[in-house]
């Protein structure tokens, strides 16, 4: 019994130590080098600060210009155009925005297949100001 006991306890201990010292590491996927042409669908998981905390909108790239047009949801996201510049790293694009909405900030789209993805939001004249949610490029 003794032996089982002790058979028991090493089994445990290899799985334990198995289970953390074992990962599989997922594959980064890169954002894309441009944005210009394509049109990031969002769906809104919360919202803080005068972004909304529910809703869904088109943001439509310009493919010749830096301008874009968000298409809202009407119920909960409203309409509104601007400018971007897009940046991108590893699996971060970033989206800096002047909107006739609510001015400048960034849309941060972390990448986790190679058109979808979640997102952080940002307001430059509200550091308290915030969203999240999903996205997909299409």
């Amino acid at each position: 019994m003794k032996v089982l006991n002790l058979f028991a306890a090493i089994l445990l201990s290899l799985v334990i130590a198995g289970c953390s010292i074992v990962s599989i590491d997922e594959p980064v996927v890169p954002a894309p080098a441009s944005i210009s042409g394509k049109t990031v669908k969002i769906t809104v998981s919360s919202g803080s600060g005068g972004f909304s905390s529910t809703g869904t909108a088109e943001m439509v790239f310009s493919n010749t210009t830096n301008q874009y047009v968000i298409n809202g949801d009407t119920a909960n996201i409203a309409d509104s155009a601007g400018t971007f510049l897009y940046s991108s790293s590893s699996n971060i694009g970033t989206i800096a925005v002047e909107d006739s909405a609510f001015g400048k900030g960034n849309f941060n789209l972390t990448f986790t297949s190679t058109t979808s993805g979640t997102y952080t939001a940002d307001m430059e004249q509200n550091p308290s100001a915030s969203q999240t949610g999903s996205f997909e490029v299409q």
